[in-house]
């Protein structure tokens, strides 16, 4: 073998390592600049949290209903929600109106064209779309106001739940509370995942006010508009004994409060909102959900970067729901109704979870 033989196997080995050196150095160069450019946003970015759209001010929001501000008291709330979301964010709102359940995703791909960051639903009905957008478009922050059971990992779905549970429980142990005879009527529209879990909170409210699940009488309407409906639930609760009615009946609550007019002995509790004007003389509180409270602690969030992609509860402790001035009842039952109020927001009373 020649000695230009023997020489030339080492300086093959020495080409290769160079290469691979030189290869080398040119990846870990490329890493450096990949952790730049894909960090989660960064401070220049508005910032984000785990891997989700980026957070801080923005400069518009959008949000809609099944109805209208005009005739629905739920999205008026909604609307109010979102106005107060904005002011926090430093963003224009847009509240849309009669929205239907089947017509949300062309509605959620148009605002997505209209350069809309952040998107709400006022209405677990739209959870669905919602939930199907966020994984179709995922720089945009998709929030589902009143109930949502799981942002099933999503990272930019967020759910601002109101604590349907602890409503029911207030209502019906409110009811109990004003009953002479301890017997009260709940009229409920269709089991929605709100109403079931505010049914379920007021059965366990009776129990505890009441004495037994069986002293509150109960009646699904199936509707959420048909006033005659809602009346006649109302009447046949009423001559079944309920000395106290409550309802979550949404627009139909009309109908309801039309049967108790005609029967001023009545007393009732409101839910959800300040029914107050609506029956001054029988009325004893309302169990108020503050639509502010949810939107705007959550845009607080969203604003100071510190939003994260799950389901934030709004209940007694968190200031979302409150309760209005007692009236046609003693100083004892109101005492005994506020009393409750505050065991439930120190603690000491623990209503069932409201998921």
């Amino acid at each position: 073998m020649s000695h230009a033989g023997r020489s030339s196997l080492p300086k093959a080995l020495f080409l290769t390592l160079v290469a691979a050196l030189v290869l080398g150095l040119a990846l870990v160069s490329a890493g450096c600049g990949g952790d730049d450019d894909n960090g989660g946003g960064g401070s220049s970015g508005g910032g984000s949290t785990g891997g989700g759209p980026a957070q801080g001010p923005v400069d518009k929001i959008a949000g809609w209903g099944l109805q209208s501000p005009g005739t629905n008291p739920f999205d008026k709330g909604g609307a109010e929600g979102l106005s107060t979301a904005a002011k926090l964010l430093g963003a224009k709102p847009n509240f849309l109106s009669n929205i239907t359940f089947d017509q949300s995703p062309q509605v959620i791909d148009r605002l997505v064209r209209d350069g809309y960051p952040v998107l709400i639903s006022n209405g677990s009905g739209f959870a669905d779309a919602m939930l199907a957008a966020a994984q179709k478009y995922p720089d945009k922050w998709f929030m589902v106001y009143s109930d949502l059971a799981s942002t099933k990992g999503l990272p930019n779905a967020v759910g601002i739940k109101i604590n349907w549970s602890e409503m029911g429980y207030l209502a019906a142990a409110i009811a109990c509370q004003s009953s002479p005879a301890k017997k009260i009527g709940l009229v409920v529209a269709q089991p929605i995942p709100a109403y079931t879990h505010a049914v379920g909170g007021a059965v366990q409210g009776a129990k505890a006010a009441c004495g037994a699940e069986k002293d509150m009488l109960t009646t699904w309407t199936g509707t959420f508009d048909d006033n005659a409906k809602t009346k006649q639930a109302t009447q046949a609760l009423i001559s079944q004994g309920a000395q106290v009615i409550f309802d979550l009946q949404d627009a139909a609550t009309v109908g309801v409060q039309s049967a108790l007019k005609e029967n001023p002995k009545i007393k009732y509790v409101g839910t959800t909102f300040d029914r107050t004007s609506d029956l001054p003389k029988q009325i004893i509180t309302s169990v108020v959900n503050d639509f502010d409270v949810g939107y705007g602690k959550t845009a607080e969030l969203l604003k100071d970067k510190k939003l994260e992609p799950k389901v934030y509860l709004y209940g007694v402790k968190e200031g979302g729901l409150v309760l209005t001035s007692f009236t046609n009842v003693s100083p004892k039952v109101e005492a005994e109704g506020k009393g409750l109020y505050n065991d439930i927001k120190s603690g000491k009373v623990k209503p069932p979870a409201g998921f």
